[in-house]
């Protein structure tokens, strides 16, 4: 017979050591960096060239890192701890 491959408990796919939802976490805090270098990027080219069109884009970018952060604080708020009851 050939060897069945058994996931671990949780997650389906998900590598031994790794909480659920901890790549979905990685994922954001590399988007809010990037999105925060691209509003810093963005401001400084509107700094020198004078454009209103690349201030009112790096609003936009600063807009898009709230929106990441929200959905960091959603993440961490919306999967509380377990409550353990205690058999009577």
């Amino acid at each position: 017979m050939a060897p069945v491959a058994v996931e671990a408990p949780g997650e389906p796919g998900l590598k031994p050591g790794l909480k659920p939802g901890a790549g979905s976490r990685r994922v954001l805090y590399v988007a809010i960096a990037g999105d925060m270098a691209i509003a810093v990027a963005k401001f400084f080219v509107a700094a020198v060239t004078g454009s209103s069109a690349m201030l009112t884009e790096g609003v936009h970018s600063l807009v898009d890192t709230g929106n990441e952060l929200l959905l960091l604080y959603g993440m961490r708020s919306g999967n509380p701890p377990a409550i353990r009851w205690s058999q009577i």
